[in-house]
């Protein structure tokens, strides 16, 4: 397995912070991965077999802590779900899953940015729902995202006092707007 990770992309080390990586070589198991492959090299054709161990593989670095590999999980869940074995394949891939957790000294920064890029999404997805209810929703998630940006700023970096000081404005100013929805809500049912 460490062969895939080298042979993977030399990429993987500028994209995944050491930690993660040490996190996957620590808690990798070669019996169950295998098991997870053979069973899929039994039932798929190759080339559907290997991104399916890819995903495997995307889903173990999702659970170390590798925020770019973010819903890997979800995904490989759901491609299994498609397949004739897929009761067989999903425990198989999930008692492969159950060795991998986030390790304990993945650093502040990396969670805020993992936080960081769950309340964006959240804000993108609050953005595109129509009422005053989504509206006091994108204000509070905004609001919150730049309260954590500026909570990493100051972990990060320290003398960086007008940057902290614009996210915070930034954040009081949504939730200047949150308020100012719930204080004056539509009349549309939302």
């Amino acid at each position: 397995m460490l062969q895939l990770l080298d042979r993977g992309s030399s990429s993987l080390e500028q994209h995944l912070p050491q930690v993660v990586l040490d996190q996957y070589n620590r808690q990798f198991r070669a019996t169950t991965y295998n098991a997870f492959r053979d069973a899929v090299q039994e039932t798929v054709p190759e080339a559907e077999a290997e991104f399916l161990l890819n995903c495997l593989i995307d889903a173990c670095l999702e659970r170390c802590g590798a925020v770019r590999h973010c819903g890997s999980t979800r995904i490989l869940r759901q491609h299994l779900g498609w397949l004739k074995d897929s009761a067989t394949l999903l425990e198989l891939a999930e008692t492969h899953l159950s060795n991998f957790s986030r390790p304990p000294d993945l650093p502040l920064y990396l969670e805020l940015d993992d936080l960081i890029s769950k309340l964006h999404h959240l804000c993108t997805v609050a953005s595109d729902l129509p009422g005053w209810r989504a509206r006091a929703a994108f204000a509070w998630l905004c609001s919150a995202e730049y309260s954590v940006r500026a909570a990493k700023a100051v972990y990060v970096a320290r003398d960086i006092l007008s940057y902290v000081c614009e996210k915070g404005r930034l954040a009081a100013a949504h939730l200047d707007l949150a308020n100012y929805e719930l204080d004056h809500p539509d009349n549309e049912g939302n």
